[in-house]
């Protein structure tokens, strides 16, 4: 059997990658030809808001390995930080999307960025994410006050609350047997 090595391509950040579709199918199965040609095993992963349509689902699951999903915790949270142009709450979509793919087996680890707003309520956050989602992984990170963050008028937390709630939020993830996430944490 040939030996392969791997090669990665990520999408991440400047915007939702998946927003021009014909172009970002077709740069994966560009991607994807050219891996297998060149001997090389492709994985493809993907920062995504989490909004497909039932088509787009099943061809991500089939043909991407990884995704990073931004949901930014409860319901309250997600529709404050994450509304739809015209206000409406994109929550449901975006839960209906994660569990749709955790079911195909895909990889999916949920990125909540966590506000003033949110900061309080980590723990119950982190508990909410792991038992709506089993096998899920969480990666939590404090809004940056640049670019989207400015624009939102979302204000960075307390560096100290924030690794309070951290810290608590562990506790919970160690409950369920699963671990949690941040840029600065060890577990990274």
């Amino acid at each position: 059997m040939k030996k392969y090595e791997e090669v990665n391509l990520e999408f991440h950040g400047g915007g939702e990658p998946t927003q021009n579709w014909s172009l970002f199918k077709n740069a994966l199965i560009y991607f994807k030809e050219q891996g297998q040609f060149n001997g090389l095993l492709p994985k493809i992963n993907l920062s995504t808001n989490g909004v497909f349509s039932q088509k787009q689902m099943e061809w991500i699951a089939e043909h991407i390995s990884s995704l990073q999903i931004s949901l930014d915790g409860i319901k309250e949270i997600q529709d404050y930080q994450r509304p739809m142009i015209n206000g409406g709450s994109l929550f449901e979509i975006v839960c209906n999307t994660i569990k749709f793919l955790l079911e195909k087996k895909v990889e999916v680890i949920i990125r909540s960025t966590v506000t003033e707003f949110g900061i309080d309520k980590i723990p119950e956050i982190v508990e909410f994410l792991l038992s709506t989602f089993p096998g899920v992984k969480i990666h939590l990170e404090p809004v940056s006050e640049c670019g989207r963050g400015l624009q939102t008028g979302q204000r960075f937390p307390s560096p100290e609350l924030f690794i309070e709630g951290f810290k608590n939020a562990e506790k919970i993830a160690d409950v369920f047997g699963s671990e949690i996430s941040y840029s600065g944490s060890s577990s990274n």
